[in-house]
């Protein structure tokens, strides 16, 4: 099972979301402000990231440069009623790979988040195949 992270301060958002997600086949996780993503970040295996740009303390797109810094190469997307030109680009600088327009819609979420999680996993494969020949190779050679 995939953990997906919700950071939204409005609260009818934060549960359909949930709902969504749960049903799909994931396991949400929700904050409605930064200190409770970042702690939720430092403490759970979080896959991906759904964060909305209008936060009460600070905004989106420095929350993600945040968890960036935490956990480089986790997914995140940017999630806003209305969508600016600089918060896309401020998002996208910070790391975010996609951002949706509330109201979301949830089947492109889903293939967002199919799509984020999945090349992830084969770069992980291959490291460790490569980690993995690595070793046998200097083994041979002694």
């Amino acid at each position: 099972m995939r953990t997906v992270l919700i950071v939204d301060d409005n609260d009818s958002v934060r549960a359909a979301l949930e709902r969504a997600l749960r049903q799909a086949g994931y396991v949400p996780m929700c904050a409605q402000d930064a200190s409770e993503a970042a702690a939720a970040y430092r403490k759970y295996r979080i896959d991906a990231c759904l964060i909305d740009y209008d936060l009460p303390d600070i905004n989106g797109a420095q929350l993600m440069a945040s968890l960036q810094r935490m956990r480089p190469g986790v997914p995140m997307s940017l999630i806003t009623g209305n969508p600016s030109e600089d918060a896309i680009y401020e998002a996208c600088r910070a790391g975010a790979s996609a951002y949706f327009k509330k109201p979301l819609d949830l089947d492109r979420l889903k293939r967002w988040l199919t799509k984020a999680s999945a090349p992830r996993s084969s770069v992980r494969r291959l490291r460790f195949i490569l980690r993995w020949r690595w070793k046998r190779r200097i083994v041979r050679k002694k």
